[in-house]
């Protein structure tokens, strides 16, 4: 049997994730002509296909769906044949009931974190590094469908290499719209009060380290909110904390480093190891080592610790 035009619908997890330049190389594996869209249902694909090429299209994309999608629903349709020239993403449709689901803020994944260490990479120490696969996502969403214009990126005009990226359907930033690096995306200052301090970029971290280490408290302004901040080793700036939020007893978390740091303060089983590295990041409850190091202010009267990893460059 000859070629026909299918029309593939697939609602889920499915924006902002990367899914149209999955769809896109796909197609291109495969040699498959036709177009992917965002609409405000989801995804929605056009394509010239046997039975049998569609039938491997669509197994792929069960198979090697990008690390932050699901499908919720795929339903395939036989329509009017469309000689399509080359496959193409295209413009975001806009009509119709808007139901399709944005991802919600996840951690920063392995390729950024190395890029992130990178002394030869652009964005070297760049703390809003981000891609397709990690970064804000719910956090800075005004309106659906999930396009860069609809987000707080919008106030950030792209530089010529973010755009590159941005626009190039085989870069793991394509479509990203948190993109940004030192030249055209957000910046860190620091404040004291109502007051920003004039340190420059390449200062600030290191200038924080040294006011927590010298008992300050940090309000960082980052994904979903504020994390509040304070040196958990020390007694007087975690009762200092508590003091300002009215919270006499209720536990703290700790945010330390990596895995390794985590073991030092707490016995960690695989499933427990898997929760603390796991793309959410969340707050695992561990049974204590002992007291060692973090203040006994930190969770008062308790034998479990929260522990949990960096979530954000």
């Amino acid at each position: 049997m000859g070629h026909c035009t299918y029309r593939v619908q697939i609602e889920g997890t499915v924006q902002g994730v990367g899914f149209r330049p999955f769809i896109y190389q796909l197609a291109h594996r495969y040699g498959l002509k036709g177009t992917v869209s965002n609409g405000t249902q989801g995804v929605e694909v056009h394509i010239n296909a046997t039975p049998l090429e569609l039938e491997e299209l669509l197994s792929s994309i069960h198979a090697e769906l990008p690390p932050l999608a699901s499908i919720d629903k795929l339903l395939t349709t036989q329509t009017d044949f469309t000689d399509f020239s080359d496959f193409t993403i295209i413009t975001t449709k806009k009509e119709g009931k808007r139901t399709v689901r944005i991802p919600p803020d996840v951690s920063i994944c392995k390729a950024c974190e190395a890029e992130l260490f990178d002394p030869n990479n652009r964005r070297f120490g760049y703390p809003f590094i981000t891609c397709t696969h990690c970064g804000v996502r719910y956090s800075i969403i005004k309106q659906l469908p999930y396009d860069r214009v609809h987000t707080s990126m919008s106030d950030f005009k792209m530089c010529k290499a973010c755009e590159e990226e941005y626009t190039n359907p085989l870069d793991r930033r394509y479509h990203a719209q948190p993109i940004g690096c030192y030249d055209c995306g957000p910046t860190l200052n620091l404040h004291k009060g109502k007051e920003i301090l004039d340190i420059s970029r390449d200062e600030i971290i290191d200038t924080c380290v040294r006011l927590l280490e010298g008992g300050k408290i940090f309000a960082v302004k980052g994904v979903g909110g504020y994390h509040l901040m304070c040196d958990a080793t020390n007694d007087e700036a975690v009762q200092r904390l508590r003091d300002r939020k009215k919270r006499p007893s209720k536990p703290y978390a700790v945010m330390v480093p990596d895995i390794k740091s985590a073991g030092s303060f707490a016995s960690i089983n695989d499933k427990e190891k898997n929760l603390l590295t796991s793309k959410e990041r969340p707050i695992v409850l561990l049974h204590m080592k002992g007291r060692p190091e973090i203040s006994k202010y930190v969770a008062p009267n308790l034998s479990r610790l929260g522990l949990f990893l960096p979530y954000t460059p």
